[in-house]
């Protein structure tokens, strides 16, 4: 099932080269509807540079060609031609051309996801089959260093004739273990040849028993696609020890390459055929997980009938991105375990479409440069850099509830900031206050607000109401892509690599809202004051001075303690600076088992148990018990499933959202505030937080007070069992949540002042 990724996907501008031809027609195709990608550049060979689209092209698709599309001027495939109009390209340029058009995007800082065999096999290049290793992609800073890039890089999909061995392949081998060899033959479809493809009079009633080049590939191209990432993400390692033979052949088929697989496992003995319907069925790739647009529900469909799949029936599953499986059956000679008959469709999944998706991927994922060693380039001293950013939102006599809103920014930073206020007007507009103090809809780099120098105060005021506004401060330049917002996890947007912090904020009728933001990552040292009409102020306070490079630190040792990929959520620029540290919630692939023995001893407990929870409200207690695999509480007319991972890292999504309008009381039952709460635990790591008076969302630090911001050395360990753990609240706490990071916890209110987390024991 596909999951929707948590995070907003920006929109990306995007052009493709060689697309004229079959793959880039097909490029066009897919783009046309994009939800978030524009095509906004074609290019092609000389001869057809100059003209529109519809002039230059024969259009072989099966929809009309979009007038948008046919209106384009076709562009010489060159940097110089690109440079301004996109932020990456797609290539499906002919090897003959690809190669040195290629490198030259490359080594123009332009991110290129290509179609074409040219450097599939090069050690920096990662070989990405978006259903089978979106993990390779985070090669991508190693490659960017290398290379000496700031925003440049390649990806490459595999050879078409791979994927119906590859994705099987992945499923099975994380089901049960490596393979030992495979064989297979592949009957592909005439489009996989390009425009004209083989002639019509050479494969009408025919089948040709070779294709150039394709044979060779197989081998090669599964082993790096099913290898692994290693030395810090540095290096691809192949599948060892699999061996890879195959016949690949033509066949009288427009589209949909069909795959017939023999394998054998490295382990004896193998799974039974059920065991291996079961793994192919049950497989979740991580296009899914990370919520790609265009991630199929499903990656590999299972078929029974004795005659599916077939290449017209089959070819489009999920759009083209699914790979089609039947006649799965036991091998009796015993030189392979099974055998199988696969679909694919060798222009979306195999070509463009599988392009599309690693750039997707590539968005969503973090791919900033991250540093090899953190002790081998260390973070300069804190005195540098890591000083505070202070903004102070001052309320007019008048009121907080009429425009302006004056606003001041107080520079702590002994370097140079940029300041960006963005948000969206009454007709929904995205707009820029200028330094002139008015709104643009358009962006320049005459917006940014320049910060006086370290100690001083800059004045500014916003001349009416702001929705979903945002205040950036950036050591460095902004810049906005396509108007969006400024991006840490796109590895192609500029911004990702700048240090900057954000204060978000709501001015309307109704009052003024503002928070720092530390869902996301924690950045620039950013702290605010609340100037309220009484003369009083509230102050949230910053991180402390080197505070990122602290925990980047301790993310790495908890990495080498427990294998989870801790560190690669430190982020730092070219010179190993640390820009920032984000949240588990974007690096869903490294941390989705993370909770998994967990949910598991939790939810075996409470079939047999009863879970009580004392609302504190009239609702009084509930009791729960977990009923067909749901949690099941009386009065409440929603169950709960198991929560994921992303759920209980971001706590405001699947079981933890917030319920709508229109449910129970019960379902919205109130937490206690009590000033001075006391948590007794005996066992797990545990976490307290919530909203405080102020509706900021808070953590709770082992002095009792709450800090804005989550590190992981916020863990109130509990190490001996039998012992306790007292730690107190000193302010209400709304909303509030302990999580226990271990099973074997019973959880008790002793009275609206204590509470108790003590070891089940039989019978509780």
């Amino acid at each position: 099932m596909a999951v929707e990724s948590s995070k907003p996907f920006p929109k990306k501008r995007c052009g493709v080269l060689g697309a004229t031809g079959s793959v880039g027609q097909r490029f066009i195709l897919l783009l046309n509807d994009h939800p978030h990608f524009t095509l906004t550049a074609a290019g092609a060979s000389p001869r057809s540079a100059g003209k529109k689209f519809s002039a230059a092209a024969s259009w072989k698709q099966g929809i009309k060609l979009p007038e948008r599309i046919g209106n384009l001027v076709v562009k010489s495939c060159t940097p110089e031609e690109f440079k301004d109009e996109v932020d990456f390209v797609f290539s499906g340029l002919d090897s003959d051309v690809a190669g040195e058009t290629e490198l030259a995007f490359l080594q123009a800082n332009i991110p290129v996801f290509s179609n074409s065999k040219n450097y599939r096999l090069d050690p920096l290049v990662p070989l990405v089959v978006p259903t089978v290793n979106l993990s390779h992609l985070d090669l991508i800073p190693h490659q960017r260093r290398h290379h000496n890039l700031k925003q440049g890089f390649q990806v490459c999909n595999s050879n078409c004739a791979v994927i119906g061995m590859v994705v099987p392949f992945r499923a099975l081998m994380d089901k049960f273990g490596p393979l030992e060899r495979a064989s297979m033959i592949t009957e592909q479809a005439v489009s996989g040849a390009g425009y004209p493809g083989v002639s019509s009079l050479d494969i009408f009633d025919n089948i040709v028993p070779y294709i150039k080049g394709e044979e060779e590939k197989l081998g090669a191209e599964s082993r790096k696609i099913l290898g692994s990432i290693q030395d810090s993400n540095t290096k691809l390692s192949d599948a060892k020890g699999l061996l890879v033979d195959g016949t690949c052949t033509r066949v009288p088929v427009i589209d949909g390459h069909t795959h017939i697989v023999s394998l054998k496992f490295a382990k004896s003995p193998p799974p039974s055929i059920e065991e291996v319907k079961e793994a192919l069925r049950s497989y979740v790739s991580d296009a899914q997980k990370l919520g790609c647009p265009s991630a199929p529900e499903i990656s590999i469909e299972v078929m029974e009938e004795n005659d599916r799949p077939q290449p017209r029936l089959d070819k489009d599953k999920g759009k083209g991105y699914t790979v089609s499986v039947g006649r799965v059956r036991k091998v009796e000679n015993g030189a392979y375990d099974l055998k199988y008959v696969a679909v694919s469709h060798n222009l979306v999944i195999g070509a463009a479409g599988g392009s599309i998706l690693n750039a997707e991927a590539a968005v969503l994922k973090v791919t900033v440069v991250q540093p090899d060693e953190l002790t081998v380039r260390p973070d300069p001293p804190p005195s540098i850099y890591n000083e505070t950013l202070g903004l102070s939102v001052l309320a007019a006599l008048n009121g907080l509830r009429n425009p302006p809103l004056a606003l001041e920014i107080v520079n702590h930073y002994p370097g140079t900031v940029n300041s960006y206020v963005t948000g969206k007007s009454s007709k929904n507009n995205v707009i820029f206050l200028k330094p002139d103090g008015t709104f643009t809809s358009i962006f320049t780099s005459g917006v940014a607000l320049r910060l006086p120098a370290q100690g001083s105060t800059l004045q500014i005021t916003l001349p009416d109401y702001l929705d979903s506004g945002r205040i950036y401060f950036a050591a460095g330049n902004l810049h906005f892509s396509g108007n969006t917002q400024a991006s840490f996890t796109d590895p192609t947007d500029p911004d990702a690599a700048v240090q900057w912090r954000l204060v978000e904020f709501t001015s309307s009728s109704k009052g003024t809202f503002a928070d720092l933001t530390f869902v996301d990552f924690v950045g620039l040292p950013l702290g605010m004051s609340l100037l309220k009409g009484d003369g009083t102020t509230a102050t949230i306070n910053n991180s402390k001075a080197g505070a990122i490079a602290s925990v980047c630190s301790a993310m790495k040792a908890q990495s080498a303690r427990d294998g989870r990929p801790w560190s690669s959520l430190c982020q730092v620029d070219s010179t190993g600076k640390s820009l920032r540290v984000v949240a588990p919630i974007h690096h869903p692939a490294g941390f989705e088992k993370y909770w998994n023995d967990c949910i598991k001893q939790v939810w075996s407990h409470y079939i047999s148990n009863t879970l009580t929870i004392d609302t504190h409200s009239i609702n009084g207690k509930v009791t729960c018990r977990i009923i067909s695999g749901r949690l099941t509480c009386d009065r409440d007319e929603i169950s709960y499933g198991k929560p994921t991972a992303s759920a209980i890292f971001g706590c405001d999504s699947g079981v933890f959202a917030l319920p709508p309008a229109g449910e129970s009381d019960v379902h919205k039952a109130a937490e206690t505030c009590s000033p001075e709460l006391v948590l007794e635990s005996t066992i797990c790591n545990s976490w307290a937080i919530g909203k405080d008076s102020r509706r900021i969302a808070n953590l709770l630090d082992f002095d009792g007070m709450f800090i804005s911001t989550f590190l992981s050395s916020l863990d109130l360990q509990l190490r001996v069992q039998g012992g306790t753990l007292q730690i107190k609240v000193h302010d209400c706490l709304d909303s509030g949540r302990i999580y226990a990071a271990a099973s074997g916890l019973y959880f008790t209110m002793i009275d609206s002042t204590k509470a108790e987390l003590t070891p089940w024991k039989e019978g509780r």
